[in-house]
């Protein structure tokens, strides 16, 4: 292709609204800074967005408004290598690069709902819960602070403020309130691969007293949904507590800890498990499939449990 320059183009035409890989540039008329904006932000892909200006100050606020995963100003794609770097809508979920990678759901508004670090072994770095408010915030240090259990302020990307603590055992807990949020995608079909999951459900913790971890995830604001005891001593062996509503949001199981025993993942339907099982066997990851599909829990739910290359176990779950 020839260096090719289309002028007058209107943004609903399709070399507006696709990438041309080539020499190739549409200029489309705007009327102000709102008006580019829009234009700009009014397409399918979010790879990376340039902005020219001798302003500094509209430079920040025009790429703090962009929906694209960079921003160059005043320059072309020039970027540190190690940095991690990815695009948004159809150019991509999260970020190549770096230490670490950032994952989110498909029905997830803010920008990630589970980070990868790379390290030398597996294991889990911190469990994290959002609250409403700011407020809420400070009223969890003091609550934190109250039973004599450690409370940092740490900073976190594309994060506010986040607070840092464990609980009696050690599991280490992180809260925040804000959270930079993207467009959503839950209705741009073409993303939805794989089991296609829309959220986090729950986090499984092993607990060596499962009764006093439940007083104490109920004293924080959990909700008991349902538990098993052991009908000899009456001592609470399971148990499922909720906050968002759903049948749960931690379980509590007896066993050596503390210690994660799963992240689980919502999907639709159990036709969703029983596609990734397909894919799984067909593309080299049927040593991964752990155990099920099958239902268990007194909810009696369809379920998979399966494991990376480094053992972190994921259930995806559907409580149909």
């Amino acid at each position: 292709m020839r260096p090719t320059l289309f002028t007058n183009a209107t943004p609903q035409l399709r070399i507006a609204q696709e990438q041309v890989f080539g020499p190739f540039l549409t200029a489309i008329r705007f009327k102000d800074e709102d008006d580019a904006q829009r234009i700009a932000n009014d397409v399918a892909y979010g790879l990376t967005g340039h902005v020219w200006t001798n302003d500094l100050t509209r430079a920040l606020r025009v790429s703090d408004r962009l929906e694209a995963g960079m921003i160059c100003v005043n320059s072309e794609n020039v970027r540190h290598l190690p940095t991690p770097f990815g695009g948004v809508k159809n150019s991509g979920i999260g970020r190549n690069g770096g230490d670490c990678i950032c994952l989110r759901a498909l029905e997830k508004r803010g920008h990630h709902c589970m980070i990868l670090r790379q390290a030398d072994a597996g294991s889990v770095g911190v469990l994290g819960f959002k609250v409403w408010s700011e407020a809420d915030l400070d009223l969890a240090a003091h609550w934190f602070a109250g039973r004599g259990l450690p409370v940092a302020w740490v900073e976190r990307p594309f994060m506010g403020r986040v607070l840092a603590t464990r609980d009696p055992w050690g599991v280490p807990l992180e809260f925040h309130a804000a959270m930079d949020r993207l467009a959503p995608i839950h209705q741009q079909y073409s993303l939805y691969h794989g089991v296609k999951p829309l959220r986090i459900d729950h986090f499984n913790l092993f607990s060596a007293n499962v009764d006093a971890a439940v007083a104490f995830y109920g004293d924080m604001g959990f909700r008991l949904t349902e538990y098993t005891a052991d009908a000899g001593t009456g001592r609470i062996w399971a148990a499922w507590m909720h906050r968002k509503g759903g049948v749960h949001d931690m379980a509590l199981t007896n066993g050596t800890g503390p210690r994660l025993h799963h992240t689980a993942f919502w999907v639709a339907t159990p036709l969703n498990i029983i596609d990734l099982l397909d894919l799984m066997a067909t593309s080299g990851y049927l040593a991964n499939i752990e155990r099920g599909p099958g239902r268990h829990g007194i909810s009696n739910a369809f379920f998979l449990y399966i494991c990376d290359q480094d053992g972190h176990r994921t259930e995806i779950y559907c409580s149909d």
